[in-house]
C-alpha cells in the first residue's frame, strides 16, 4: 500500500471519528450460509450478492456464491422465524454479473408467490419459471403480479434513434400489453406495484457510443401502467445521477444522488408533484450503489466519505489523490428528512482475479421497515428496528 493511500484512509478515520451509533436496532440470528445449504468450505469465499424480504416480512431471500469462479450460485429463501430450514434453493451455473451486491438483484412480487432472480422469474408454488425473451431484462414486479421485462434501446454509431420495448406479462408469463419508446439511449430502472409505477432512464440524444458524451442531459420518465401514461418527468443537466434513483414511501418519492458542487449527497422528489422534499448533504456517497431499498418511509442508505490531497507538496511525496471508504450505514426518514437509525458498515475482504478487493455487506430493509439484513463473507444477519 502506498504512503497516500495509508494517509488517507487515516484522514477519513479522523474526519468520522466523532460519529456515534445511534442504533436501535436488535440481532435475531446469524446463520452460516453453507452449513445452511449442507455444503463445506470457506465461508469467507462466499460473497452475497442479493438479499430481499417478501412483502408480508415473513421470509428472506438470499443470493450468494463462490466469487470469480465457475462455481454454482445459489438463491435459498428463509422463513425469518425458522432461518435453519431453507424452503426453497435455487441454483444456477450463471456466476458473471454477480459481482456487485444489487438491492434489485432479487425481488419478491407483490403475492409472494414469484421470485425473481438470475434474470429469470420462478414460480415458488410449482417448478415454473418464466425466461425473458432473447435481448430483453427483468424490469420489477406491478400490481397483481404482473412481469415487467424490458429491450433496452441501445442506439449504434450508424443512427441515434432505438426503441424500448417494454412489456407488461400476467403471472403465468403470458403478454398482456407492450409499449415503445424511441428517444436515444433507454431503460427501465424499476417497478413500483403500490402505484403500478415504471421508472425509465432516458437520455434523448446519444451520439457516440461507446463513450457517454460529458454534458449530456438524461431524463427520469415514470410511467403508469395500464396505459403507459408519463405522469412525471425530470432531466437532470450535466452528470446523470450518481447511483441510479429509487422509489421510496410507498411510491411517493423518488431518491437519487445529486452534486452540490463538491461532493454528492442524497435527495428525494416527490412523484406526485415532481417537488424536492428532502436533501441532507450529510448522506455523502461515492460508491456505484449507495440505496438498498425502501421500508415505508425509511431509506436504507450507505454513506460514503471522499477524501483528496492535492498539490505539488503530495505530489512530490507520491502522496496525492483521492480514496473513498463506506462509514456508516443510515435508515433515513423521507418524510421528515432525518436520520432515525445510524450504525457502523460490516466491510468483506475478498480476492478476484488476483485481485484484493473489499466491500460492504450487503444490506435489504423489510416493507415496512421492521426487519434489515446484512450478509457478506458467507453470512446473514437479520435484525429487528426498534421503532
Amino acid at each position: 500500500m502506498r504512503n497516500r493511500d495509508i494517509l488517507l484512509a487515516l484522514l477519513i478515520a479522523i474526519s468520522t471519528a466523532a460519529i456515534s451509533e445511534a442504533s436501535v436496532r436488535k440481532e435475531l440470528w446469524d446463520v452460516d450460509l453453507l452449513k445452511l445449504i449442507g455444503q463445506s468450505g470457506t465461508i469467507e469465499d462466499q460473497y452475497v450478492w442479493g438479499l430481499a424480504f417478501s412483502e408480508d416480512e415473513t421470509k428472506l431471500a438470499i443470493g450468494f456464491n463462490h466469487l470469480g469462479e465457475a462455481q454454482e450460485s445459489h438463491v435459498i429463501v428463509v422463513a425469518l422465524d425458522q432461518p435453519k430450514t431453507v424452503l426453497r434453493r435455487i441454483d444456477s451455473d450463471r456466476t458473471k454479473g454477480l459481482e456487485w451486491f444489487l438491492h434489485e438483484n432479487i425481488q419478491w412480487s407483490p403475492s409472494g408467490k414469484l421470485l425473481a432472480a438470475y434474470g429469470r422469474v420462478f414460480n415458488l408454488e410449482s417448478d415454473g419459471a418464466c425466461a425473458a425473451p432473447t435481448d430483453f431484462e427483468f424490469g420489477g414486479f406491478l400490481a397483481d403480479d404482473r412481469i415487467v421485462f424490458a429491450k433496452p434501446g441501445l442506439p449504434s454509431k450508424a443512427g441515434p434513434e432505438a426503441s424500448m420495448e417494454i412489456q407488461a406479462r400476467r403471472s403465468d408469463c403470458s403478454v398482456e400489453d407492450t409499449w415503445l419508446i424511441s428517444r436515444g439511449l433507454s431503460r427501465v430502472r424499476s417497478t413500483c406495484p403500490q402505484s403500478n409505477s415504471i421508472e425509465v432512464s432516458v437520455v434523448p440524444n446519444w451520439p457516440n457510443l461507446p463513450h457517454y458524451p460529458k454534458g449530456e442531459p438524461t431524463e427520469t420518465h415514470i410511467l403508469r401502467y395500464p396505459g403507459w401514461e408519463t405522469t412525471r418527468r425530470w432531466t437532470w443537466d450535466g452528470d446523470a445521477p450518481v447511483g441510479g434513483t429509487s422509489f421510496a414511501d410507498s411510491c411517493r418519492a423518488i431518491c437519487s444522488g445529486v452534486s452540490d458542487g463538491k461532493a454528492w449527497h442524497n435527495a428525494c422528489w416527490s412523484t406526485e408533484t415532481g417537488e424536492k422534499i428532502a436533501d441532507d448533504p450529510k448522506l455523502t456517497r461515492t460508491d456505484r450503489e449507495a440505496f438498498a431499498g425502501s421500508g415505508g418511509a425509511l431509506l436504507a442508505v450507505t454513506v460514503s466519505h471522499w477524501a483528496c490531497l492535492n498539490g505539488k507538496f503530495w505530489q512530490y511525496l507520491d502522496m496525492d489523490g483521492c480514496a473513498s471508504r463506506p462509514t456508516r450505514r443510515v435508515l433515513w426518514n423521507v418524510e421528515t428528512g432525518q436520520e432515525a437509525l445510524s450504525w457502523p458498515v460490516l466491510n468483506q475482504q475478498y480476492s478476484i482475479r488476483n485481485e484484493k478487493r473489499s466491500d460492504p455487506f450487503g444490506l435489504a430493509i423489510s416493507a415496512t421497515g421492521k426487519y434489515l439484513a446484512e450478509g457478506g463473507a458467507g453470512r446473514v444477519q437479520l435484525y429487528s428496528v426498534l421503532q
